[in-house]
């Protein structure tokens, strides 16, 4: 038997890979015990010596589909060859590396020593290389991996896409780059260390985009790669989800709760006001003809309409301010006379329930420049806010304290008091101290925050806790000027209308025409109506009107139409044109003034002030 370059049989034999040896002209020479093992169903005997056996017939590759010929030629050249295959081994397909090794001496091949080998174990460990790549590479997770130095070398395509990177720029990023400047902080003093001491770090965060900058709130996992063996630390790992969607939903979940428990809220407050005017109507009708017994019920009638007004305004003044639609028309103003109508306002509110309200406000001047309707309407709210939360035989205090160049307003009460860990949500819109507890709409401290914050100034918080009473503090900038003096007016007694007072009442709400009618006739007026612009050109043309009180929105020809036609129509006329709406923004007023409209007036309306505008 020819043993390969001399070499012991017996070498060969101790082999676990299966070994044939192949003469110079392809033909098996010599099989191993490790060959007989596996393949010894094939091979014609069991001897050691085999002359003439085709390769292919020990190993049957072509019933497998490989084909060694070409592998087999190149060994015989001198070239080594390497051929990869599934065998059927034992009844089951089992992979199997050929490694061809020609022997040469001379220059001339002299045999081929044959090496197969069962790579079953690495097959499956590259297949699972292989899924495991596909994996990461097609997840729509961020997957990324960095070195043992913490430098990045690896991120999937759904990575890339989501931060907005090219896999060639991937190397010469940090981890920390990967996150917002408010983030690095997170990353370098408890991501990075958490990950060094422990393994692993998982929580909420953002991550950024390098293109566009945007910050992008994501679910963040890191975790160490060590080897399996020696445990040496070979990289780290990210899978970052981005939660933006799930934030979305959230968001929207908890609007759309918020919205719920605002509209509930916004109901009840509703009907506390609607009660007792029902109440007051009911008992009015049955005092009818008792013109004293029917005082007390009209001033309850007033008081809560006047609620009802506040409420309606306090939202629509919120809504303005974060739009930016409200415009300050500032002056230079006493606080203390802002404070005494501020008091004035709140009166009915704080004298229910005995509650004893005292004023401290210093002798000199305190002078601050702002709007007084608006200052007026904070003080207001904040007053409010603690009668509120007071109960009967309760104590609220108002002070005013100059502090260099600003002044402090403090409202304070001893009420029901607020919780510590809700003061910092106190002034949020919708915000109430005590969920739950009829605390109103939660929209009067928001908008005493915006007020405040137009005018230059701040507003706090404070309370010891629940029973302890609160404090607001409102700090306003000082002025050095010196308040205008109001000039002194004639007052004049509300009365009768002026003499030939012809008016056109326009609206397509029949109620409002009738009561309007019914007062105005009272009042002296001669009065038509009429209840579209169409209807109202009409009326004018056969009547000619001193004054035309006009709603807006109207169908048909609305209120804007009608008065250009009657501006148009009737120029050398002298007649005044109000308009008298519930749309009240200041884009609402420009349009009425560009219509023709002489005043703009918004419901309701109190008498007085109709008065005043139709004997102006």
């Amino acid at each position: 038997m020819a043993i390969p370059f001399g070499l012991d049989i017996r070498l060969l034999e101790a082999l676990s890979d299966a070994i044939v040896v192949l003469d110079a002209e392809g033909s098996v020479q010599f099989v191993n015990s490790a060959a007989r093992s596996a393949f010894g169903h094939l091979l014609p005997s069991p001897a050691g010596r085999i002359e003439g056996l085709d390769i292919d017939e020990c190993f049957r590759l072509s019933e497998c589909g490989t084909d060694i010929s070409s592998a087999l030629a190149a060994a015989l050249r001198g070239e080594r060859a390497v051929v990869e295959c599934d065998l059927p081994i034992e009844g089951r397909c089992r992979a199997m590396e050929f490694v061809f090794n020609p022997l040469v001496d001379d220059g001339q091949v002299q045999q081929v020593i044959l090496v197969g080998r069962d790579v079953e174990n690495r097959a499956q460990v590259q297949r699972q290389r292989e899924q495991l790549f596909a994996l990461v590479e097609n997840s729509s997770d961020f997957i990324g991996m960095a070195d043992a130095e913490g430098t990045p070398f690896y991120v999937n395509p759904a990575g890339r896409r989501m931060v907005g990177i090219a896999q060639a720029e991937v190397p010469h990023t940090s981890i920390p780059d990967y996150y917002p400047a408010d983030q690095i902080d997170l990353v370098n003093d408890q991501i990075l260390p958490r990950m060094r001491s422990d393994g692993y770090w998982s929580g909420e965060t953002f991550f950024r985009n390098f293109a566009t900058g945007a910050r992008i709130p994501v679910s963040d996992t890191h975790f160490v790669v060590r080897h399996p063996e020696t445990g040496e630390l070979i990289g780290y790992a990210t899978i970052t989800r981005d939660i933006s969607e799930q934030k979305r939903s959230l968001e929207l979940s908890e609007a759309s709760k918020q919205k719920d428990r605002f509209l509930a809220t916004l109901a009840h407050e509703l009907r506390n006001p609607l009660a007792p005017i029902r109440t007051g109507l009911d008992l009015i009708q049955v005092l009818r003809g008792d013109a004293a017994a029917c005082e007390e019920p009209l001033r309850i009638i007033d008081r809560q309409f006047q609620h009802l007004v506040h409420l309606v305004d306090d939202l629509l003044d919120v809504s303005r301010i974060s739009r930016g639609k409200i415009e300050l028309h500032k002056e230079q103003l006493e606080l203390a006379e802002i404070i005494d109508a501020a008091l004035e306002m709140s009166d009915s509110g704080l004298n229910r329930g005995d509650r004893r309200v005292t004023v401290s406000v210093p002798s000199e001047p305190l002078v601050v420049e702002g709007d007084p309707v608006r200052l007026v309407q904070v003080i207001a709210n904040l007053l409010n806010n603690a009668a509120k939360f007071t109960d009967a035989g309760g104590h609220i205090d108002v002070r005013a304290t100059p502090r260099d160049d600003w002044v402090e307003i403090q409202v304070q009460d001893d009420g029901c008091g607020v919780p510590r860990e809700r003061l910092d949500k106190i002034f949020e819109m919708f915000s109430q101290a005590e969920p739950g507890r009829s605390g109103g709409l939660g929209i009067g401290l928001s908008l005493v925050r915006g007020l405040v914050e137009m005018h230059g100034g701040t507003v706090s918080a404070d309370s010891a806790g629940p029973g302890c009473g609160a404090t607001f503090t409102v700090s306003l900038p000082l002025s050095s000027s010196v308040p205008v003096q109001a000039t002194a007016e004639t007052a004049t007694e509300p009365g009768a209308l002026p003499t030939q007072c012809r008016l056109l009442v326009v609206d397509d709400n029949p109620d409002i025409v009738e009561s309007l009618r019914l007062v105005l006739t009272m009042l002296g007026a001669e009065v038509r109506v009429a209840h579209d612009g169409a209807d109202a050109i009409r009326v004018f043309d056969e009547w000619t009107p001193t004054h035309v009180l006009m709603d807006l929105g109207m169908p048909g020809m609305d209120g804007y139409e009608a008065a250009r036609r009657l501006r148009a129509k009737h120029a050398d006329s002298a007649f005044r044109l109000i308009a008298m709406t519930g749309w009240g923004q200041e884009e609402d007023r420009r349009r009425t003034r560009e219509a023709g409209f002489d005043e703009h007036l918004v419901k309701p309306v109190r008498l007085e002030r109709l008065k005043e505008v139709l004997s102006a």
